[in-house]
């Protein structure tokens, strides 16, 4: 999820993912198989200094869901105090498959 080797702040990442979650249950496209990367880089202060979709799924609708949902999250919380780097590189996957499965913080979740 990040290019960060062993960021050592698993706290951390999960105030990321559910932030990231919250934002994209709003935006969530109502059918297909599609899947998105977008690339994000969040600042010293949790605000994000740059997103875009890394990785097409092919549906410019559900890129756009994908990059807005990410732009609606931030803020994120400041990077941790002892994180020796000014910035943060996410890769964030949405992944969305019609009917059987819905994406969901930390991988997908079949339904009931």
């Amino acid at each position: 999820m990040t290019d960060s080797q062993n960021f050592p702040y698993p706290w951390y990442i999960a105030q990321v993912r559910e932030a990231l979650w919250n934002a994209w249950t709003g935006k969530m496209p109502s059918g297909g198989k599609l899947r998105s990367t977008v690339k994000f880089t969040i600042k010293r202060n949790g605000d994000i200094k740059s997103a875009s979709v890394e990785k097409s799924s092919g549906n410019r609708l559900f890129d756009y869901a994908s990059e807005s949902s990410v732009q609606s999250a931030s803020p994120f919380p400041p990077l941790p105090d002892d994180f020796y780097e000014d910035t943060l590189t996410v890769h964030d996957h949405r992944i969305f498959l019609h009917l059987h499965c819905y994406s969901a913080p930390g991988g997908i979740r079949l339904l009931p």
